[in-house]
């Protein structure tokens, strides 16, 4: 999955379209921005292959910007979302080999949140984590070797509206009157962290 945010000279977003070509001119996929200059497209690389992104912005300029080129070895990283609370973490590697034992950490705020051992047997395994019990923030995976080589990371959000504060708002006093008085109360519990 490729993300990309499209800007002007000043830093601000822009609105593109765009398609992913190969080297030899073929049209892999199509782009565009969804939000704020900002959008996703996904496609499996080749090993020793070129890609070119041209991109379309709406004055009718046409750019071509290279893609980084695939690698031959390495770890992918990949996280989806199984429901409100699980996540799956697929871990894929090119070519078989025996089985290699890595080792999963999570951190949040460089607070160890988890550690899990990961048996991959060919060239992938699938792990899947309860995200329950996790603070809110934004969550590093690690992958590492057994003596400590980082092979691959990952950062998602984990929102478990766990800093939402339990607030009411009252009205006393209210006047539609040009300059009126106007009387709220806001109530917090003593409880309430902030």
């Amino acid at each position: 999955v490729v993300a990309f945010r499209a800007s002007d000279h000043q830093g601000l977003p822009v609105s593109i379209n765009g398609r992913l070509l190969d080297e030899t001119g073929n049209e892999l996929t199509t782009f565009i921005t969804l939000h704020d200059g900002m959008g996703t497209f996904g496609f499996l690389p080749a090993t020793g292959l070129k890609y070119e992104a041209e991109v379309s912005f709406a004055d009718g300029t046409i750019n071509k910007y290279p893609m980084p080129m695939g690698k031959e070895s390495g770890w992918a990283l990949q996280v989806r979302e199984e429901n409100e609370t699980r996540r799956r973490i697929i871990l894929t590697k090119p070519g078989t080999e025996t089985a290699t034992d890595l080792v999963l950490v999570g951190q949040i705020e460089q607070h160890l949140i988890f550690e899990q051992s990961v048996q991959v047997q060919g060239n992938s395994a699938i792990i899947s984590i309860d995200t329950r019990s996790f603070p809110s923030g934004i969550l590093q995976l690690t992958v590492l070797t057994r003596n400590g080589t980082p092979m691959a990371e990952r950062l998602l959000f984990i929102n478990n509206n766990d800093m939402l504060l339990p607030v009411n708002l009252s009205t006393d006093t209210i006047s539609l009157k040009k300059k009126g008085k106007n009387v709220l109360a806001v109530h917090i519990k003593n409880t309430a962290g902030g």
